[in-house]
């Protein structure tokens, strides 16, 4: 699926200085979050395997918290066709790392949400390992997305105050299609961040194909709605001309619809 047709690149200056007038927004990621919203039907996570086995036809619907932080001892295998709601509840998700030898097509936290109705994902944290994501493609695959907290490939989701923390580079290469990688959200059609932040880089490597990435959300087909959020790290998009645009930015790669950015920053590390 060939998606870097027409799109609107939004670079780490743009995104920067279109929320410079603001001086002091709410601090992302509150700890203590309220607990008084979780429904008494509510899936409790409390273990890896546990967290691993939340997708599929069981989640649509449900309400699934995390009790405690959860270190993962090995390689993250992205949670797949995901419909619910997930509440971290101020917990934090350590260790999580996807290797460039397992050919992932989606490297995440979450994997491939194709979720008509959309999916909500707040109150949680992310380490990413020094291992970093890496999705690659075979001959026979044409997209791929990586990011570092909620969603890779879905129609809409809504990420509320989590944070993503990279320690080495967040890249996605595609040799033979489009590559999209982003701190938050990787590629989704509608798109709202909430109270969020990034930290670390991120880049999005394509050799015959278009290629975006976003310090929160790398490719967005509809649209994106950023508010009270900010990222600090590098964010870089390379692919041969010949073959598609490479889009960057601060908070949001590409956009083919509308975007709107209120009360946020990105800053580049020097």
């Amino acid at each position: 699926m060939r998606f870097f047709v027409v799109v609107l690149c939004m670079s780490l200056f743009v995104s920067l200085t279109a929320s410079m007038g603001v001086a002091s927004f709410d601090t992302p990621f509150m700890a203590g979050t309220d607990q008084t919203d979780v429904p008494k039907d509510a899936v409790h996570i409390q273990t890896a395997d546990q967290l691993a086995n939340i997708g599929g036809a069981q989640s649509v619907g449900r309400y699934f918290v995390l009790d405690n932080d959860i270190v993962l001892k090995d390689e993250w295998v992205p949670i797949d066709d995901f419909r619910g709601v997930f509440d971290g509840q101020g917990y934090s998700i350590n260790n999580l790392y996807v290797l460039a030898s397992s050919h992932r097509q989606f490297a995440g936290l979450f994997g491939q949400i194709n979720a008509v109705d959309g999916i909500v994902i707040k109150n949680v944290g992310v380490n990413i390992n020094v291992n970093g994501l890496t999705a690659t493609v075979s001959p026979v695959s044409y997209e791929g997305v990586v990011d570092g907290l909620a969603i890779c490939g879905t129609d809409v989701v809504t990420v509320e105050n989590s944070y993503g923390i990279v320690d080495d580079v967040h890249v996605c290469i595609f040799p033979y299609g489009g590559a999209a990688a982003g701190g938050l959200v990787g590629y989704a059609e509608v798109v709202s961040v909430e109270n969020c932040y990034v930290t670390g880089d991120m880049a999005a490597i394509s050799s015959s194909g278009g290629c975006a990435a976003g310090g929160l959300v790398g490719y967005s087909r509809e649209i994106v709605s950023v508010e009270n959020c900010y990222v600090v790290g590098d964010v870089t998009a390379t692919c041969p001309t010949d073959f598609g645009s490479a889009c960057a930015g601060g908070l949001v790669g590409t956009i083919i619809g509308f975007g709107t950015v209120g009360h946020s920053y990105a800053i580049q590390v020097m």
